[in-house]
């Protein structure tokens, strides 16, 4: 990103998708993707987005949203890391909002300080924190320089928010990988969240295609035994997300 005074001159530009009917379940939404992340995730399904490129015109940007506007109700904002770009993400929040879109940010949490600042400034509708592991194996897939605990006050300053009514929508993401104590780790990240926030248990494609990814059925098993929040859902790539509580 680069920055002209005070307005976003570019942007780490990763790609865009004009509508989409199920990244947001109700809502046809656009989707921005921008490039960068520190995180380690070895099965990270958009490595290509990682590293950071030539930036695009941050004016390239908002024409992309105002020329799906008139189809969508919602934007969504999602990487790489995208709240890594702090100026660049409220640029593009703040367009949204001037076009009256819905807005959302799916983020593995490591920079807090930013979810709370567009929070507080109401440039986000709704987040999707996408926690990767649980705290004990938590530097197996996010940058060590981010202490655990960064995490953890993302989640609490979401459900925060969702509480006083500062957030419409909040839900916890895990995407699951057949690797380890998977199930421990699902059953204590279940554990730092308070049973009102929705769970969101995600199929997890290994990029060693001779692994093979935990079964809808077993994803089934997992979210009914081990998730103690009230409302669960599954989300496998052959039946999409489905209510499971």
């Amino acid at each position: 990103m680069e920055s002209n005074g005070d307005a976003v001159s570019h942007c780490n530009f990763g790609g865009f998708v004009p509508i989409s009917t199920v990244d947001w379940p109700g809502l046809a939404a656009s989707i921005i993707f921008l490039r960068g992340c520190p995180n380690v995730c070895k099965d990270c399904h958009n490595r290509h987005l990682l590293v950071e490129t030539t930036p695009v015109l941050m004016e390239t940007v908002i024409e992309d949203i105002k020329c799906a506007s008139p189809f969508i109700s919602a934007l969504i904002v999602s990487g790489g890391e995208p709240t890594k770009h702090e100026e660049t993400i409220e640029t593009i929040l703040r367009y949204a909002k001037s076009l009256q879109l819905k807005t959302r940010v799916q983020t593995s949490g490591i920079y807090p300080h930013v979810i709370e600042d567009i929070i507080d400034k109401g440039l986000v509708d709704s987040i999707a924190l996408d926690f990767k592991s649980d705290l004990n194996h938590i530097h197996d897939y996010i940058s060590p320089a981010v202490p655990g605990s960064a995490i953890i006050r993302s989640l609490e300053t979401c459900e925060k928010a969702r509480d006083n009514g500062t957030l419409s929508d909040f839900e916890l993401v895990h995407t699951i990988f057949p690797y380890g104590d998977y199930e421990d780790q699902l059953k204590n990240i279940s554990g730092y969240a308070s049973k009102s926030t929705r769970f969101i248990l995600q199929q997890g494609i290994p990029r060693d295609r001779e692994v093979e990814p935990l079964s809808r059925d077993k994803l089934r098993e997992l979210a009914e035994k081990d998730i103690n929040q009230s409302v669960v859902k599954i989300r496998t790539r052959t039946h999409g997300e489905e209510v499971v509580k």
